[in-house]
Formats: C-alpha cells, structure tokens, sequence
C-alpha cells in the first residue's frame, strides 16, 4: 500500500487527479478508524500522533510510551494486537515490587515496566539498564514524556559477568558498591540474565532482592539456590513452584524469593500458584 506522503507527491506532480487522490487518500484514513475496535478492547487508552511521532497511553498506569516504527512487536503494539501487554508478568512484577524502595530494571527496552514500577510505588527510586543506543534514546523520551526523571534513573550500560568485558559494561555488584545502592527488587529481561546474575552474587548472598527474571539457562535456577533462594517458573497456568532440576523448561520467565527474607511475597506468590 503506497503512503500518504507519496500520494501527496503525485497530485502535486499531476500524475494523479485530485479524485483519485481524495479516494486512494481515504483508504489510508479509513485505516486509522478501523483501529478505534481493537484499542476499545485492549488496554491501550489513546494513540496520539503529531510531528514528532506516535505515541501510546496503556495500562492501569497509563505509562505513556513513543512507539519505534520498526519494531513490530514494541510494547504498545503487543498491547493493541494482543489486548494486554505481557498482563501475567505485570501481575507477578506488581506483587514481588510492593513496598520497593530500590528497584533494578535490567533489559529496560522502552521503559514501560520501569515507568509503571515507578507510577505504583510511591517510594521507590527505579534504575533502568538498556545497553542497545537506539532503545536507550526512546527509554530517555519515554522518561520525560511521562515527567518521571527524579524517580527513574537510566543506564546506557550492560550488566555482566566480568567487569573485565569490553564494552560499556560492569557487573551488577559492582555498580551497586560504586553508588551505595541496595535494591529489594529486580527485574531481568536481558537475554543473557544467567551473566547478569552471576555479577551480582554479593547482592543475592547479601542483600537477598526479590527477582524477577527472563529464563533462558537452566542454570539460573542453580545460581539462585546456591544462594538459599526458592523458585517459580511462570508458565500458561500461573507461577508454579520448581522443586526439581529442569522444572521451568519452556517457561520464558521466573521469580526468586528467599524463604527467610520473603515470606509475605511466598504467601502472595503461592496464593496466586493455588488459583
């Protein structure tokens, strides 16, 4: 389908007539009608347009996000397309965060679990780490679309294993001791979370966050447990406990809670399991 600003140059160029570019112009507009259906049904509240781009307002939170136009499966897009944007982990991230006051945000992307973290908890200070330039830019104008610069802190860095990796990197432990920082809570999506995990064992042994993370190695499961930590895969039917070694396989996501240091988030998570 050929764009409006194409057609605009062919009528300006006279190779098209004016009827002929009003209809073909009217197809295009009739396609931003036919998404007022499938915004009514999702949890995206508005879409705005205007010189500098397009924007979404979604969610409980109603975080505001610009869109990239060539990422078809960029947040608000999932959230128009599919109703809800990744509701179950919104869930789960909603209950583990309570109460946060220091929240790690690793794979921020857009910015949207961070912003809405940082909407839901009146206290908390959330940094966000997005390590691709093109993501980071839009995680700094979604940070100011939404007026959040004092509660969210952004990163331009990647989280790692070694802090001898090149690159703008460090590892997680590090970061924190360099700033005095003592996070309660931490969300990975970074598809490498088992090195993002494995800089951050002086956090896990010391500081015990709550965590929620991509799982994407079996071995995250073991790093955890070396560290006393109990966990939930969660999977099509909700959070389930993994007991064994290889329970989670196929699960994208999972939590991590310390039994001596997270009960009442255990009982909320496990209310959750048992529904």
């Amino acid at each position: 389908m050929r764009t409006l600003s194409e057609l605009q140059a062919d009528w300006e160029a006279g190779r098209l007539d004016e009827a002929g570019f009003v209809a073909q112009a009217h197809a295009l507009h009739r396609l931003l009608a036919a998404l007022v259906p499938p915004l009514v049904k999702s949890e995206v509240h508005q879409i705005l347009i205007d010189g500098e781009g397009l924007r979404f307002v979604m969610g409980d939170e109603a975080v505001a996000l610009w869109c990239p136009p060539d990422d078809p499966r960029a947040a608000p897009l999932e959230a128009l397309n599919f109703g809800a944007y990744q509701a179950d982990e919104s869930r789960v991230i909603n209950l583990l965060a309570e109460g946060a006051r220091c929240a790690v945000d690793v794979g921020a992307g857009l910015g949207y679990h961070a912003l809405r973290l940082a909407q839901r908890e009146p206290l908390v200070i959330v940094h966000a780490f997005e390590p691709d330039a093109a993501r980071f830019e839009l995680l700094w104008r979604n940070l100011a679309l939404n007026a959040l610069a004092e509660r969210v802190r952004c990163h331009n860095l990647a989280l790692v294993a070694d802090a001898a990796q090149a690159g703008p990197s460090q590892t997680l432990d590090a970061w924190a001791r360099a700033g005095g920082q003592r996070p309660d809570f931490i969300r990975c999506a970074a598809p490498a979370a088992l090195a993002v995990f494995q800089g951050a064992q002086a956090l896990l042994g010391e500081q015990r966050p709550r965590v929620f993370t991509r799982l994407p190695e079996p071995q995250v499961r073991a790093l955890f447990a070396a560290h006393g930590y109990a966990g939930w895969a969660l999977g099509e039917y909700g959070p389930r406990r993994m007991e064994a070694d290889g329970e989670g396989a196929g699960c994208r996501f999972a939590a991590f809670l310390h039994p001596e240091a997270h009960t009442e988030a255990i009982e909320a998570l496990e209310a959750e399991e048992a529904q």
